[in-house]
Order: structure tokens, then sequence, then C-alpha cells
């Protein structure tokens, strides 16, 4: 079934907050025989429900829907509301606790992007709390967690059993209750094959309030190469993520030092990752850039044919559930080695399951072998069409040039 309508229109929710938002074209589209099912599964899916109901309250549009459908949306957003009422309000009592015993906290992503980007907190779910500490507080700050009645998430996916994480460089896992707080000392663990210079990111950090409780968040250079970063390894997957990095963009452009991320990611091999995070907004969100940015994309851009080819795929197709992404991290990462390593990383990783789970310690379980080889033969059906899709793009290509 062709959903271009719906498709058209989810896009348009993902600019909601951006300059490039249409409210005429918003308007047109709520006019059209829309499939409901499919526009609510896919909105709910890229984490734009919420959005969407903003939008039509904002544009004076909700009277053009169904009642029923507006009922819909607007349980969405309360859930949102009060899911991320409730997170804060846990994420404030961590605060207070660190803060009595000096330990410093950089919020990251949703709990970060929820209180100094978004208008409306509740337009930027989010379902655990990312908190950045230095290692030599990670001991302590694990204590202090299960102090409040956090207990650590076992069964979690990794090369190495739990007690070993903090070996890797990338989180520890709590959760009470419908709180999950994912204490950070490094923005990626050291499998990757990015390097970040995790100093670089301490010392630059912007004061915030969580319910009166002081915290930092990046500030907007590397708030930006952190979202490039953590989309490239989770590869796109959400079209809200692309809203978050052309929010980012938007909001701050006037504070952020463009020649310090070109800097940061052209010294840490994320140039490529920098790149392709970007550019996909900017292409698919139809962002207007300024020109400094412009010119940075210009200095960054060390992409190939079969790089572009993949990315035009890649914007072409964002919205499609079962779009192949297991080798897009080929895109973002620098040198055959590294390639290499990721390209063994995807063969050997579990397929990501197909419906989120409710339990984060359900959703993180390993995959058996049968599940695996279950999700390769469904997957091979979508890696054809990327063959054949990017073959006729390649010959189109050529054909241009010739």
């Amino acid at each position: 079934m062709n959903n271009e309508s719906e498709n058209n229109l989810i896009l348009e929710s993902a600019r909601t907050l951006l300059k490039s938002a249409d409210d005429g074209k918003f308007a047109k589209l709520l006019t059209a025989d829309l499939d409901w099912d499919y526009l609510l599964e896919t909105l709910n899916r890229h984490k734009l429900t919420p959005l969407f109901f903003w939008r039509l309250n904002e544009s004076g549009l909700s009277g053009r829907i169904a009642a029923s459908q507006f009922e819909k949306l607007r349980t969405i957003y309360l859930s949102s509301a009060v899911n991320n009422h409730k997170l804060y309000q846990h994420l404030s009592r961590v605060l207070a606790l660190f803060a009595e015993k000096k330990i410093p906290v950089v919020l990251l992503k949703g709990a970060a992007l929820g209180i100094n980007t978004y208008p409306d907190s509740a337009l930027r779910p989010f379902g655990d709390l990312d908190i950045l500490v230095h290692k030599s507080d990670v001991k302590q700050g694990q204590e202090l967690l299960e102090g409040l009645g956090y207990q650590l998430v076992k069964d979690i996916y990794f090369p190495v059993p739990d007690e070993k994480n903090d070996e890797l460089g990338c989180e520890w896992t709590y959760h009470f209750n419908s709180s999950v707080v994912e204490l950070h000392w490094t923005l990626i663990d050291e499998l990757n094959p990015f390097q970040v210079d995790i100093a670089r990111f301490w010392g630059q950090g912007e004061e915030v309030n969580v319910n009166e409780q002081k915290a930092l968040v990046l500030n907007p250079a590397n708030q930006l190469l952190h979202l490039c970063l953590h989309q490239s390894k989770h590869l796109w997957k959400h079209l809200r993520d692309l809203t978050d990095i052309g929010l980012v963009m938007e909001t701050f452009a006037e504070r952020t030092d463009w020649e310090k991320l070109y800097f940061d990611a052209k010294s840490q091999d994320l140039d490529l990752c920098v790149f392709y995070s970007i550019s996909l907004a900017q292409k698919v969100l139809e962002l207007s850039l300024p020109s400094d940015v412009v010119n940075i994309l210009a200095k960054l851009d060390r992409s190939t044919i079969i790089g572009k080819g993949a990315m035009e795929m890649i914007a072409a197709n964002i919205l499609e559930e079962h779009l192949p992404r297991r080798f897009w991290k080929l895109l973002t990462v620098k040198g055959a080695k590294n390639k290499a390593i990721s390209a063994a990383s995807a063969i050997s990783h579990p397929l990501p399951r197909s419906h989120e789970g409710t339990s984060i310690s359900d959703v993180r379980k390993p995959v058996s072998c049968f599940g695996k080889a279950r999700a390769a033969f469904i997957s091979s059906f979508y890696y054809r069409k990327l063959f054949f899709e990017f073959s006729r793009y390649l010959v189109k290509s050529y054909s241009r040039k010739s």
C-alpha cells in the first residue's frame, strides 16, 4: 500500500519546531484520506506523536481530524508528559544526592534536550536518565543509586559479563520502579571504533535546573557532536533523533562554536560521523544551513559515491520499519581496520527486535541462535532490496557524470 500522504505528514511533523515547518502544507496533508492505523503506528515508532499532537493544537487544526483520533493523540501526549515529569522527579532526587557528595553530573540525550532545547519537555519522549560522571566517581555513584533503591539490570547483552562492563568504559544501567538510570563515564564504549576524548567534554558544560536541583548539560557544539556520535551508533533508527540534531543546530546556531566542532570531529576521527548525521538531518528535514555550517560540512566531506548513494537511500527510506541498517556504520568509521571490525560486529551482534519490550531487562537479553538465524532470514529480503536499489543509484549517478 502506498502511504505517501501519511509519510509526508510524518516528515512535516518532524519539522514542527524547525524553520522548515510549513503550516499550509501540514493543513493540506490533513485533508487527505489517511490510514490512521499506519500513521499512528509510524509516529509512535519514530517517537513523534507528542510533536504531531502539539502541532495540531498550535496550528488550530485539531478540528480537522475525527474526535476519536484526536483523543488517541491527546492520550499519548499526556502519557509522555506524565512519564517525563516522573523521570525528572527521579532525576532531581539523584542530583540532590550526588550534589551532597560533591559529584558533578552532566545530563545527556533526552533528559538534557527536554530541559534546554524543546519548548515543552513532553515533546521529547525518553525512557531513561543518562548521566555522565567522572570515572573516579563511578563507584560512589553506584553506591548512591543503590542507596536510593536502584538495582543493576542483569542480562544486558555485552561481549563480557555485567560485572566487567566498567572495563568497556560505557555505562551501568540501574532501574527503580519506572525509572532507569544509565551511569556513563564516557560517551561510547571502548569496543566501538570511534575514539572520544572525554576530557574535552568536561569544563565546558552549561548549568540547568531540574526541579530546583542544579546540573550541567553539554555546550551546543559538544551536544551536537554527541548526538551525531550517538545516532551514528544507533544508525538513525528514529526520525526524532534527526529532529534533535536539527533543533540543536537551529536553536543554538549563534552560540555554537562551529570551528571547535570541526576541530573536535577531525581530531577524533568523527568527521564522517558528523558529516553524515548533519547531512541526513538537512536532507530529511529540509534545513536551511547557515554559510558557516555549509563550509564546515564541506571541510568534513570525505564521502565517496558509495557513501553518498547510501545516504540518499537512507534519507529516501528513513520511515521504513525494516530498512536494513546493520552495515551503515561502515559509512561513519574511518580506516580499513575499523571498517573490518564494524563489519564483523554487524554480522555477530544480535539483530534488533522488531518490537520494543516493556521491560528494559527483557529488551536487553541476549538473542538465541535460533532468533539470530530467523532475523537474518527475514532481513535477507530487505538486503536484497538494498542491493538492487543501490545498484540502480550507482548506474544513474554514472550516467549523469557521463
